[in-house]
C-alpha cells in the first residue's frame, strides 16, 4: 500500500487531441519539412516558368527627347530582343526535370511526416489505453484495500 500511495494518477490532466484528420491537416500545413519541400517545389516551378519565358522575344521601349528645328519632340524608341531559339530546349528540359525532382521530394517529405504522425498518434492511443487500464487497476486495488481494512477492523 505504501508503494501504491506513491503512485500519482491525476484525473485533471487534459489529454484530449483532435481527431486524426484534424491533426493530419494541421501537420501538413505547419511541419517544417513539408513547408521546406513545398518552397523548393515553388522555386523549381518558377525556374521552369522563367526558362519557358526566356524563349520568347522581349520588347523594350525607351523614351527619348529631341530638339528638331526649335521643336521639342518626345518619342519612344523600341527594340525587340529575339533570343536564339535552339539554345532554350535544354534549359527548359533541365528546369522541367528540376521541378519533377522537387515534386518527388515534396511527396516524400509529406509521406515521411504522415508516417511519423501515424506512429506518434498510435503511441499516444496506446499510452491512453495503458493509462485507462492503470486507473482501473488502481481503483480495484483501492476497493480491495478498503474491503480488507474493513474486514480487519471486524476482526
Amino acid at each position: 500500500l505504501a508503494a501504491l500511495a506513491a503512485v500519482e494518477l491525476r484525473e485533471d490532466a487534459d489529454l484530449s487531441f483532435d481527431d486524426y484528420a484534424t491533426l493530419q491537416r494541421a501537420t501538413l500545413e505547419s511541419h517544417p519539412r513539408v513547408l521546406a519541400a513545398l518552397a523548393a517545389y515553388q522555386r523549381a516551378e518558377q525556374g521552369l516558368a522563367l526558362a519557358i519565358s526566356a524563349q520568347y522575344p522581349d520588347v523594350q521601349l525607351t523614351p527619348g527627347y529631341f530638339l528638331l528645328q526649335a521643336d521639342s519632340l518626345w518619342s519612344l524608341f523600341g527594340g525587340v530582343v529575339v533570343p536564339v531559339f535552339a539554345g532554350h530546349d535544354a534549359a527548359i528540359e533541365e528546369a522541367r526535370r528540376a521541378r519533377e525532382a522537387a515534386s518527388a521530394a515534396f511527396h516524400a517529405a509529406q509521406t515521411s511526416v504522415l508516417i511519423d504522425l501515424r506512429a506518434a498518434f498510435a503511441a499516444w492511443r496506446a499510452e491512453q489505453a495503458a493509462l485507462t487500464e492503470a486507473r482501473a487497476v488502481a481503483a480495484t486495488i483501492e476497493a480491495d484495500a478498503r474491503r480488507l481494512a474493513a474486514r480487519a477492523a471486524e476482526g
